[in-house]
């Protein structure tokens, strides 16, 4: 193995002070490591004599501030082993006695805070030089003399100051610190300020107030208004019950978010102006399941880009009239019908441009019915009344032989006693039994049919029902037989010899019939019949199910119905010619 003398220990010190630090030393290497074999390396050691070591690099330096005055034994060690396997090639030490002490103008200074922005600064010559002379540059544009001094500074933020000692000895000293000013408020540059959007009776408010000089991580702002309506609070949003102009005040505070110490507040008014809500009456348009209508949902054949038509429809009991007061056309998917009356009303809908026939989105009430008698019905009376939607129903054509076809015609007029076919009429067929449902419009000559119709053994029972808005509307009750699965004379007239004050200004719609009268109705149960021929007599409820049936002779029949609920139903008597449909009223 090399001999110790292969490597030698050297060190040299000076006193540099630096900023606070009045007792600094700093330590130069000078070792001398010798030849230092390939895988073996150097580590230099100094020990500062206060308890305190540091590593040190070939010709380096390190600084070490001490605590106090005095003299101290400081060594280094070098030390050159096997990087392998920690081996030990050399090995040397120095010592070397380091004395410290305070040098004449060697000056520290501290700060302490006050309120606003204030710091004051004081300068420790811990060595009692008499005559020493301060010199302070604030970091703020502005200097200082002397010991204590105090500077205000007008915003927060970092700054550095400087410390000039001097002495007549002659000796000077430079202390440099980076100070952090916080805390300081100006209220002059809060200024609290809002903007407001309004919808009908409801306006929201928005806060555009300017907050202090503060830390924006620190200053939190609170609002608070006055509506102007007598009513208070910190919500953004406020419902006025009447339109009009309101005077809004806002007051803004900021407070510490540390300390919830209030720090600055400022107010604002303006006029707020409301308007009162619309008479609009609305609702959307939907699927047969309730679904939105778009282009990637296109169920029942509904149209990549659908039209729709809607209307706004009133029904009057006493002469169950259907009439129209209002309709509109859109390719939007909700509708709008603004200020109508206040009353009792139904919604209708259809597609204008689907398809012409098979299965596509059938005229449908709101909600989901295809007849008025089923339809939800609401109560208007003003402002905005929405939600009143419309699924629209999908109608499909099924498989069998059945065919049901007939006329709608419209006329005699007393004036003209001519009658001619009714086109554009709505024709809806539904099964009591299946619920199968489809509808036609009728050509310009008044015809409509239904083919494909299921006919099951024992009969397929079918109701017909014209949709004529401003008419009365009355159903034919049609059974197809396997022997007689074709009725064709489904026909329905049009009676225009008694005018109404509904927009058509017509109003009776009755399946024509002969020899054949029902009466009373309104009844309290008991019903006749008197008919020149034999038959079947079927009643049905509005929604077209089978309630009673029997068969009647040539004369006189009398049909106690006294079980039955109180309310509308349909009568159908089919003879071997005839066929005669009429409403019957059940009150008890």
């Amino acid at each position: 193995a090399q001999s110790v003398s292969a490597c030698t220990a050297g060190f040299s010190n000076s006193f540099t002070q630096q900023g606070n630090n009045l007792l600094n030393v700093t330590f130069t290497n000078s070792s001398n490591p010798g030849t230092i074999p390939v895988g073996y390396g150097a580590a230099y050691t100094v020990y500062f004599g206060d308890g305190y070591s540091s590593s040190i690099g070939y010709n380096g330096t390190v600084s070490h501030n001490y605590a106090s005055t005095g003299t101290y034994t400081a060594k280094i060690f070098v030390v050159i082993t096997d990087t392998g396997s920690t081996t030990i090639y050399c090995i040397d030490s120095a010592n070397a006695s380091v004395t410290v002490n305070y040098q004449p103008c060697g000056t520290s200074f501290s700060e302490s805070y006050g309120a606003n922005g204030a710091a004051t600064f004081t300068a420790n010559n811990p060595a009692a030089t008499s005559g020493m002379i301060y010199s302070w540059t604030f970091g703020n544009g502005y200097t200082g003399s002397g010991s204590p001094v105090t500077e205000t500074y007008s915003s927060n933020g970092s700054y550095t100051v400087i410390l000039t000692a001097t002495s007549s000895l002659p000796c000077t000293y430079t202390d440099t610190q980076t100070i952090f000013i916080s805390g300081i408020v100006n209220c002059s540059t809060a200024n609290a300020s809002f903007t407001y959007t309004s919808s009908y009776n409801t306006a929201n408010f928005t806060s555009t107030s300017t907050p202090p000089t503060y830390y924006s991580s620190v200053a939190v702002e609170n609002d608070y208004w006055y509506y102007g309506d007598g009513s208070q609070g910190s919500s953004n949003s406020h419902s006025y019950s009447s339109a009009g102009t309101y005077t809004v005040s806002l007051v803004a505070t900021w407070t510490d978010s540390f300390s919830t110490t209030i720090l600055c507040h400022d107010s604002t008014s303006q006029s707020v102006i409301v308007s009162a809500p619309p008479n609009i009456i609305t609702g959307g348009f939907y699927n047969y399941l309730g679904n939105p209508i778009d282009t990637s949902n296109l169920l029942c054949n509904m149209p990549a880009n659908p039209t729709f038509k809607a209307w706004l429809i009133t029904y009057d009991a006493s002469t169950q009239i259907l009439a129209a007061i209002d309709s509109i056309s859109t390719t939007s998917t909700s509708y709008t019908f603004t200020n109508e009356p206040a009353g009792a009303y139904r919604v209708k809908a259809m597609v204008t441009n689907g398809p012409a026939s098979g299965t596509g989105p059938l005229p449908t009430y709101g909600l989901d019915s295809l007849h008025w008698n089923a339809a939800d019905s609401f109560v208007y009376s003003s402002g905005i009344s929405s939600g009143h939607d419309i699924y629209l129903q999908c109608g499909t054509i099924t498989s069998g032989p059945g065919f049901i076809g007939g006329n709608v015609t419209l006329g005699a007029n007393k004036s003209t006693k001519t009658t001619s076919g009714q086109a554009g009429v709505e024709i809806f067929i539904s099964s009591a039994i299946n619920g199968n449902i489809a509808y036609a419009i009728t050509d310009a000559n008044g015809n409509f049919s239904f083919s494909n119709l299921p006919v099951v053994t024992g009969g397929s029972t079918y109701t017909i029902y014209p949709e004529v808005l401003g008419y009365q509307n009355s159903p034919h009750i049609v059974t197809l037989y396997p022997n007689n699965e074709s009725v064709s004379n489904v026909d329905f007239h049009i009676a225009t010899s008694h005018h109404t004050t509904s927009p058509t200004a017509i109003d009776n719609i009755t399946a024509t019939a002969s020899n054949i009268s029902v009466y009373p109705s309104p009844t309290n149960g008991l019903v006749n019949i008197t008919s020149t021929v034999s038959g079947q007599a079927i009643i049905s409820d509005v929604t077209g199910h089978k309630v009673f049936e029997t068969n009647i002779k040539a004369g006189n029949t009398q049909l106690n119905l006294a079980n039955l609920m109180a309310g509308m139903y349909f009568i159908s008597i089919k003879t071997e010619n005839l066929h005669y449909s009429n409403k019957i009223v059940i009150q008890h």
